[in-house]
């Protein structure tokens, strides 16, 4: 598989996803079949329009992406703005699928049953917890704390309990 991969840090989407499109165009030597986007919450709402905009210059290939915290380079941490993955393997099969249920555990059983795969891997690219403003950000931020701050000198099976109250906070929140 050949991959490359390029951020942006501009402030307004379109710039970022314009400069994305040039630093690929600057550096790809090869014909890219999967897209993947990752951009922090500073592009929130936007991500529609920078798909558009790279669908419309790599073509009609699967795009995949998610929200992120940051991304982690070799020599560099960025944590605000949009990092651009495109691959290209000759021998994969590349699909997307969707699966929207009210819980992330019933979405991700209902792709489990769409997936078959006899020789090879499959990567499942699947959000564990989709935030929509930044209330729910700051909400969801606030639980993972308040459950942190539990796990505190207390013993292990405790702090088991409440990673599962976690995670069934995180489950519904899909």
């Amino acid at each position: 598989m050949k991959s490359l991969s390029i951020f942006s840090n501009k402030k307004d989407p379109e710039q970022a996803s314009y400069e994305l499109i040039i630093k690929a165009k600057n550096t790809l030597d090869f014909e890219p079949d999967l897209s993947l986007l990752y951009c922090t919450l500073k592009y929130h709402g936007k991500y529609q329009q920078m798909l558009d905009a790279l669908a419309e210059e790599f073509g009609n290939i699967p795009q995949i992406g998610a929200s992120v915290d940051g991304m982690i380079y070799p020599h560099d941490m960025r944590t605000d703005g949009a990092a651009l993955v495109l691959c290209n393997d000759p021998d994969a099969k590349i699909s997307v699928q969707g699966a929207k249920e009210n819980r992330a555990t019933k979405s991700a059983k209902k792709l489990a049953e769409q997936i078959e795969c006899k020789n090879g891997v499959i990567i499942l690219h699947f959000p564990l917890v989709h935030v929509p403003s930044e209330s729910k950000s700051s909400e969801f931020f606030e639980k993972g704390l308040y459950y942190s701050n539990k796990c505190k000198g207390v013993d292990l099976k405790l702090q088991k309990e409440y990673a599962g109250m976690l995670a069934d906070y995180c489950d519904m929140e899909t």
